[in-house]
């Protein structure tokens, strides 16, 4: 009896191979290495929420877009911080307000970080218009 659902189940792990494509099959693809993408510039290239996954191809534009889109983030998390904080007002920071409280100094936190990298993006986007009008 054991054998018979081993080989059942043989044959239905051969069925499930065979039935995938092995030509459709990528390794490396955006954000496989565990890098969270926010947006993508009107190139195309993956903006990633933090700069050790930044592009080192990005052109001045392709900085702009990121910029952009860290500054939208950024007041995403600005946004959310405030409602945070009027659940904690509410509650004087007790029973939902501690959750509340934590969540808003973690959207403060990453709405920090996203401000910075915009900045980041913009210095090196001037760079880039910089490296333009010298050549």
């Amino acid at each position: 009896m054991l054998d018979h659902i081993k080989q059942k189940q043989e044959e239905q792990r051969r069925r499930i191979l065979k039935s995938f494509n092995t030509n459709q099959l990528e390794k490396g693809g955006e954000g496989s290495r565990g890098g969270k993408i926010i947006g993508h510039t009107k190139s195309g290239k993956p903006i990633y929420e933090n700069s050790q996954h930044t592009s080192k191809d990005f052109t001045a534009e392709d900085h702009s877009d990121a910029m952009s889109a860290h500054q939208r983030a950024a007041k995403e998390h600005s946004d959310k911080s405030s409602e945070k904080q009027k659940i904690v007002d509410k509650t004087g920071g007790y029973g939902a307000g501690m959750l509340a409280n934590h969540e808003k100094h973690e959207h403060n936190r990453r709405s920090q970080h996203h401000s910075s990298m915009a900045a980041l993006h913009q210095t090196a986007m001037n760079q880039k218009l910089d490296e333009k009008t010298k050549k």
